[in-house]
């Protein structure tokens, strides 16, 4: 889709240098802006940001471990099936077109990149970056969206249903 240009009360993203150290806040950061100019453009069906972001974290790791799958699983900490099917789904989205991003988005992916090089240095389930990114998002779209359940899901990508199941999870963890 094309992007449509921020309203004018959202920052455009920051040109800086990214910081060294931990590249979770400045995600974070990034994702919260990108919830935040999908409710502003206010479209029917807003963009799957969580779907993106599983789907680029998976090609990025897949990339930065040379295409290595049992490597990049373990980079990810996920089991290696998983690994293997979620990345013969981004790939075939990237093959036939479907994986289209706003212009906006292009400002997530070198934070993606780093969360994927630093790796899974937390051990159990912080450990996993397609967790802990989900998680990250939740918490984003939650906070933006509030209970309007419908338009929270389309963002995460999932049905409704999911998206409360994960929303319950999420609850039982805190």
């Amino acid at each position: 889709p094309a992007a449509e240009p921020a309203p004018p009360h959202l920052a455009p993203p920051s040109a800086a240098p990214m910081p060294a150290g931990d590249p979770w806040p400045s995600l974070q950061q990034e994702l919260e802006r990108q919830v935040e100019l999908a409710v502003a453009n206010n479209e029917r069906r807003p963009a799957p940001l969580g779907r993106w972001l599983s789907e680029d974290l998976i090609l990025h790791a897949n990339e930065v471990c040379g295409s290595v799958a049992r490597q990049a699983a373990q980079l990810v900490q996920v089991p290696e099936s998983t690994f293997r099917r979620q990345l013969e789904k981004a790939s075939a989205h990237a093959a036939n077109g479907v994986q289209v991003r706003s212009d906006s988005w292009a400002t997530v992916r070198p934070l993606i990149r780093k969360v994927v090089e630093k790796g899974g240095q937390k051990e159990g389930k912080d450990g996993n970056l397609l967790d802990r990114s989900r998680h990250t998002l939740l918490r984003c779209v939650r906070s933006k969206v509030g209970g309007r359940t419908a338009a929270a899901a389309s963002l995460m990508g999932v049905t409704p249903m999911t998206y409360k199941r994960w929303l319950a999870d999420q609850e039982s963890r805190s």
